[in-house]
């Protein structure tokens, strides 16, 4: 039995409407830091730094992907629908939506998966504490949403065809 992966990247102008953007060819997404802060030495030569804020930055990117949406093998927007979503909103905060496989927090467990109880009880006794939740649940602690700018996008026509072409595109968002 398969069952279908939700798409991994999505974009909302009022985090509302959700548009999903195709998983043809995507290249892994990158989520980054940016952290802003400032540091300075002091005069016996100890280091101070004031962090102001951390900021995330979210790369992704398509390698010979469609252009068309009704070429898309997952029915998910194309290369040039992104084009145009760009060109129309590049100067506007919108909301940015991944669907990964996450960490639940509320489960970690430091004893490598031994309760003190458990081991006193039954050295044998395992429980399970997997802090991996995968992508396709009901859960939806895989979604993590962000809100910032687009502020780097290029769209690289690969290969031409009488219908459609294949594009390579690059596009960076970060956080307000």
């Amino acid at each position: 039995m398969s069952s279908l992966i939700n798409a991994g990247f999505e974009v909302s102008l009022d985090n509302t409407t959700w548009y999903y953007i195709t998983d043809d060819n995507r290249q892994p997404i990158k989520i980054a830091y940016e952290v802003i802060e400032k540091t300075s030495r002091m005069a016996d030569g100890t280091l101070r730094r004031y962090v102001v804020a951390r900021k995330y930055k979210i790369t992704a990117s398509w390698q010979n992907t469609w252009s068309s949406t009704a070429n898309t093998s997952d029915g998910n927007k194309g290369g040039a629908w992104l084009k145009s979503f760009y060109e129309a909103n590049a100067f506007v905060p919108i909301y940015v939506r991944l669907t990964v496989a996450s960490v639940n927090t509320q489960s970690i467990s430091t004893t490598s998966g031994f309760t003190p109880t458990e081991v006193v009880a039954s050295p044998y006794v395992y429980t399970n504490t997997d802090t991996y939740v995968p992508s396709f649940s009901a859960n939806q602690s895989g979604n993590m949403t962000y809100y910032g700018f687009i502020t780097n996008f290029d769209y690289e026509v690969s290969k031409r065809n009488i219908k459609y072409d294949f594009v390579n595109i690059n596009i960076e968002f970060t956080e307000i």
